[in-house]
């Protein structure tokens, strides 16, 4: 079995444009930009499905979208935010990571932009430089 890439992420094995962290969550930008920003949150420990998150699991996943909401907006003045409308746990419910770790997309949305798909470009890659300038710009507002 392949190791989780999300897990391989949150114990530092994986680069990542991370744009914050602490004992619990962790959230970075995803490679595939779908927005300027848009950022995955997930839990450090595995988690594979809703069902199985804890209270204070769940608290922790919102308080941390609560913060990078606030960091984004102000960072990258977006029209609107999405979370959690898009959220596909496991594989036959959309979910389309290599792994089933439970995890939280956070999209900053322009007026005009759709809404009905996550990667609208495709399996389009955005470079790590790139990706570290959007993060250093979020973490700054912090």
């Amino acid at each position: 079995m392949e190791p989780c890439l999300f897990c391989e992420s949150a114990a530092g094995r994986l680069p990542q444009a991370v744009v914050y962290e602490d004992e619990h969550t962790m959230a970075f930008l995803d490679w595939r930009q779908s927005a300027p920003g848009h950022v995955l949150i997930i839990p450090r420990r595995h988690l594979q499905a809703m069902s199985v998150l804890r209270s204070e699991d769940g608290a922790r996943l919102l308080r941390c979208a609560a913060l990078i909401s606030e960091a984004v907006a102000r960072a990258l003045a977006p029209d609107g935010m999405q979370l959690g409308g898009i959220l596909s746990n496991l594989r036959d419910a959309g979910q389309t990571s290599e792994d089933d770790h439970f995890h939280l997309h956070l999209l900053p949305r322009r007026h005009g932009s759709t809404t009905a798909r996550i990667y609208p470009f495709g399996d389009h890659v955005s470079t790590e430089s790139v990706l570290e300038e959007i993060a250093r710009q979020i973490r700054d507002h912090i």
